[in-house]
């Protein structure tokens, strides 16, 4: 309260008054968060100081701008976020071609200049006008700032070169030097993977390396990965991999491993799977033995139909893993499975939809074929009906085959459930909701009510999700009257509210039962 009354008696002095005092009036309004009052006093000087030099300099005024007195403004802008103030300082020591007095002033100018791009350019003059004064000296984070601006124009050849002057200048031990430069390339691969800028990440990659000034760690692979994931670049995911391990011996971590399979999974590449499988698990470490990796491992060898490699992930699981077994674990596996079965549901009502259209297609020729010798497109007609039976029949072994994959799929559910529960856990919801869509594809009811006496049996609650779930069984079945008995049963009896994918699967089997 008393700033008012200060600010005036100072200002009947100022013309008087010497820096100690200007310094304590700046202090004063920096500390209670007044920063106008602070850049006031400072144009003031640099009036002043600017007037003077200008002069004769035959009488110096008691005070004039120094170094000292733009740390304060300096520190008064940073606390106050004023960028643009930030910059209009730097330009103004610049009008009276003075440096800043100490490595924390010029970082915080350097910083406020690289939060601007259009404020960019006077990063290297800056740092020119200290390196031929060498005051103040550069500190780490100096060289760092400077060398994010080199990054960032695409300076790499400059920015390497002063990575090298930090390691020289700053009298950094080679480990330390190393872990700053790395510190200094990570934070550009992160800013490149969120955005997709896979190709500045792979020509910094090349030049990290090449530079020899700091080798690849863990995170550095986990980003560029990550990057290369959301541009949807899966070779260049595995390539990163196998480069990782053979030419680094490092690879990323757990959790981007996982990423790899899935991509990998939705891809259909099994071949690329199995390596990345074979490479990873032979040499993990207890720590390395994660939840994450685990269960998107099972899963997706689950839902390309490797159900041995996902039990032989299981096996490997339950005696490494420093935590026991866990549900999500099972639950992986049960959820990978249940998708393959629906993967052969779709194909063997594919192979029905073709067979119909082969049938049909016999039928068309047959009746447009003219029984007369003379016509030249009776041998042609009875080559493609004899195509069109050579089809059908490879439609029916196609069918067949998912036929038998379908009963190996549940015999392996059953499996897998009751090695849960030999390993003493209960199934939760996501467990029972797995095996009904495991069992919906062949329409199996008698298997539906076991569900539901488990969900009784394991005091599991039901919900929507677990309904929705069931009428499609019954749907598929052609059970529409049961199907809206359990869907009466759903709201009246359990309360429950059904959302828009259970009445998207009640009005979908209504309107195919006509």
């Amino acid at each position: 309260h008393a700033l008012p009354s200060l600010l005036v008696a100072f200002d009947a002095v100022r013309n008087e008054a010497p820096l100690w005092l200007w310094h304590e009036a700046m202090v004063l309004c920096w500390k209670v968060g007044r920063t106008a009052e602070v850049w006031m006093l400072w144009k003031e000087l640099l009036g002043i100081t600017q007037r003077w030099r200008s002069s004769d300099h035959s009488r110096q005024p008691p005070a004039t701008v120094r170094a000292e007195t733009a740390a304060i403004v300096a520190r008064a802008l940073h606390d106050s976020r004023d960028v643009v103030g930030l910059l209009a300082l730097s330009q103004d020591l610049e009008s009276v071609r003075m440096l800043p007095g100490d490595v924390d002033t010029l970082n915080l100018l350097f910083n406020a200049m690289l939060c601007r791009k259009s404020a960019r350019m006077p990063v290297l003059k800056l740092y020119n006008r200290v390196h031929r004064a060498r005051a103040p000296v550069m500190d780490v984070t100096s060289y760092r700032l400077v060398v994010r601006f080199l990054i960032a124009t695409d300076q790499t050849e400059a920015a390497l070169d002063m990575l090298r002057r930090m390691r020289s200048e700053c009298d950094l031990s080679g480990e330390h030097a190393e872990s700053e430069a790395r510190e200094i390339f990570n934070s550009f691969f992160r800013a490149w993977s969120d955005s997709g800028d896979t190709a500045s990440m792979v020509e910094l990659f090349e030049d990290m390396v090449r530079s020899g000034l700091a080798q690849p760690d863990r995170e550095t692979f986990t980003l560029m990965m990550l990057g290369f994931r959301r541009a949807g670049d899966v070779d260049a995911m595995v390539r990163l991999y196998r480069d990782a391990e053979s030419t680094f011996n490092r690879r990323p971590g757990a959790t981007m491993i996982a990423e790899l399979m899935q991509e990998l999974s939705d891809r259909g590449d099994v071949e690329a799977m199995e390596n990345v499988y074979e490479q990873v698990l032979g040499d993990l470490s207890e720590t390395d033995v994660n939840v994450c990796l685990f269960t998107v491992i099972m899963r997706e060898f689950s839902r390309i139909g490797k159900v041995e490699m996902a039990f032989e992930a299981l096996n490997l699981f339950r005696t490494r893993s420093p935590n026991g077994m866990d549900i999500v674990a099972y639950n992986a596996i049960i959820h990978g499975l249940a998708f393959r079965m629906s993967q052969t549901f779709d194909e063997i009502h594919a192979q029905h939809k073709r067979i119909k259209q082969l049938k049909h297609q016999i039928k068309t020729l047959r009746r447009n074929e003219h029984p007369s010798a003379s016509s030249p497109s009776s041998p042609t007609v009875a080559a493609k009906i004899e195509q069109a039976r050579a089809d059908i029949a490879l439609a029916h072994e196609r069918i067949s085959e998912h036929e038998q994959e379908q009963q190996h799929v549940i015999k392996n559910v059953e499996r897998v459930y009751d090695d849960m529960l030999q390993d003493g856990i209960a199934p939760d919801i996501r467990t029972l909701v797995g095996l009904v869509r495991a069992y919906d594809a062949v329409a199996d009811l008698d298997m539906i009510k076991r569900v539901l006496e488990m969900a009784s049996q394991h005091n599991v609650q039901l919900n929507t999700w677990f309904f929705t779930s069931v009428l499609d069984v019954l749907g598929k079945a052609g059970r529409i009257e049961e199907m809206l008995r359990a869907f009466s049963d759903m709201i009246d009896d359990l309360g429950l509210v059904p959302n828009r994918a259970a009445l998207t699967v009640i009005v979908n089997h209504l309107g195919r039962s006509g």
